[in-house]
């Protein structure tokens, strides 16, 4: 069989080099996931107080509440299913594998969005949030949905071993 330029330059690619990713990226997602569990009983850690809680986590002025615990847990839920597509993309199993190929795809267009908007109101719309949650959505919050969609479509991504046995199919 004879290799093209592509082939000598760019190696086959296994799922197996991505599984280390993904193991990060949905225990990361998981973590969060746990934390809105957390928060949806009422339990503001690591702030101090629902008000503490609202300035840093959601950039709201003072005397907004805390975020019910229905939609708390409905985020809650999206992140865990979120790490469980990312696992998914990495199955050895091909259906799921399939599963998880599509699933993070929406994955990762939600973590970049959310990334591409907290930089663009927090950066260029600064009086529509109060601090410390400005800051921190400068600093931690854009940037960690970034480094997740862009390690989420790194996973995502079809080996050459997936896309032979589609061309075959």
């Amino acid at each position: 069989m004879k290799k093209s330029l592509r082939d000598l330059i760019r190696p086959p690619h296994d799922p197996r080099p991505r599984r280390p990713l993904a193991a990060l990226a949905a225990t990361v997602l998981a973590s969060l996931g746990l934390l809105h569990v957390l928060w949806a009983l009422g339990n503001p850690w690591p702030a101090s107080d629902a008000e503490a809680f609202v300035a840093t986590f959601l950039g709201s002025p003072g005397g907004v509440p805390m975020p019910g615990p229905l939609i708390t847990m409905l985020v809650a839920f999206a992140l865990l299913a979120a790490a469980a597509l990312v696992l998914m993309r990495v199955s050895r199993v091909d259906a799921v594998r399939g599963i998880g190929h599509l699933g993070t795809l929406g994955v990762g267009i939600a973590l970049a969005l959310r990334a591409a908007v907290g930089f663009i109101v927090s950066g260029l719309l600064p009086h529509l949030v109060v601090e410390p949650y400005r800051t921190l959505d400068l600093w931690v919050y854009s940037p960690l949905c970034l480094a997740l969609a862009v390690a989420v479509f790194v996973v995502r991504r079809k080996s050459q071993t997936e896309q032979v046995q589609v061309g075959v199919s």
